[in-house]
């Protein structure tokens, strides 16, 4: 399946660290979980150690990747250093389960279905987080 879609769920996140090359990149906590993401979206000034509501949004932007993963823990592990990730999960009703986080989307029903109830791994292109007002 050929998408260039985007699948965000909100959280509420502390803010570590804003980069210091990439003034988009953002270190966050987020219900357990270090991520660096892309802030594709920050309309006021953030400040380190703050809480903000997000939108946090696994982008793919070519193929799925979505495999069986049956030895795996459910996580969110960074792929080297950009915003891509590999998102491990109990895939029900549409969504993936990582534990602390939770990705939907509509193919996951669609076009993986067979996968339903099983524990999956994902590839995201990036993540990007929206702050919200």
């Amino acid at each position: 399946m050929d998408n260039n879609k985007a699948y965000k769920n909100e959280y509420s996140a502390v803010l570590e660290k804003i980069g210091d090359e990439v003034e988009e990149e953002v270190s966050v906590l987020i219900q357990g979980e270090r991520l660096t993401c892309f802030a594709s979206y920050m309309p006021y000034p953030t400040h380190i150690g703050e809480v903000y509501q997000v939108e946090l949004i696994a982008s793919v932007f070519g193929d799925y990747i979505i495999e069986g993963a049956e030895n795996e823990s459910p996580s969110i592990c960074r792929i080297g250093k950009g915003y891509s990730y590999l998102i491990v999960g109990i895939l029900t009703d549409g969504k993936i389960d990582c534990g602390s986080l939770s990705f939907d989307d509509d193919a996951f029903s669609k076009d993986f279905g067979s996968l339903r109830g099983k524990m999956v791994s994902w590839k995201v292109d990036r993540l990007d987080i929206c702050f919200l007002e």
